[in-house]
């Protein structure tokens, strides 16, 4: 998925770029994003590019968020585009071009939220994966890309604990190096040590032997497994 973002103001870019990173993590969902400070660079890229969601600012230089709007429509047909902005003014307008929503600022984490997670409803739903996991009490279909880290019970032997972005657990028999393998079609997920593995799209902070994921779960971790858990994380 590719997401397009564009305001003029660099601070509301930054806002935006936040509060997507933390929507798609909670969400489980990974894409690309691109910002862009004006309207002309935004369609200049679209020429040659596609975008699945669009988050356009409406009072901007020059060319405003509605009329970009109409541009993209011009060229890419029906993108789901959500306005956010200073101005209720502009409202009538966006309905005229179909806009999924049109949020105001200063907007709430839970409004942008709604917002985008309407845009996504609209868009070509692909056919789900999931991973289905035996468990302690019986079998559980599993989204992989929702794992956010598997650890060794330290109390049960050979019995293995699945950390889910949800907050959501639960336990199977196996053990780390087994389990890597066997997840290994469907996402990377970093080894560290023997009894546990991590995925890289959750890693929020490293600071020396001490790691933090996006659930704020905060682990100590072995100085040998530092350096490959800094390469994951620049990689996603």
């Amino acid at each position: 998925m590719r997401i397009a973002i564009c305001d003029d103001n660099a601070g509301d870019r930054a806002r935006l770029e936040g509060a997507l990173d933390a929507y798609l993590k909670q969400r489980g969902l990974s894409a690309e994003v691109r910002s862009f400070d004006h309207p002309d660079r935004l369609l200049e890229t679209v020429r040659r590019e596609d975008f699945d969601v669009y988050l356009l600012d409406v009072i901007m230089p020059m060319v405003n968020g509605i009329a970009t709007a109409r541009e993209l429509r011009s060229m890419k047909g029906k993108v789901p585009i959500v306005f956010i902005t200073t101005s209720r003014e502009y409202s009538l307008a966006a309905f005229g071009v179909k806009a999924v929503d049109y949020v105001l600022k200063p907007w709430k984490p839970t409004e942008f939220a709604s917002a985008l997670d309407a845009a996504l409803a609209t868009m070509p739903r692909e056919e789900a994966v999931f991973w289905t996991a035996k468990t302690l009490t019986g079998l559980r279909r599993v989204r992989p890309e929702s794992i956010v880290r598997i650890e060794t019970n330290e109390d049960v032997r050979h019995v293995l604990v699945v950390y889910l972005s949800d907050g959501d657990s639960f336990e199977m028999r196996g053990a780390v190096v087994g389990l890597r393998e066997e997840l290994s079609p469907y996402l990377s997920l970093v080894s560290v040590g023997k009894s546990l593995l991590i995925n890289p799209a959750y890693l929020f902070a490293i600071e020396e032997t001490r790691i933090t994921l996006s659930d704020k779960v905060t682990l100590e971790v072995p100085k040998s497994a530092i350096p490959a858990l800094r390469t994951a994380m620049l990689s996603v």
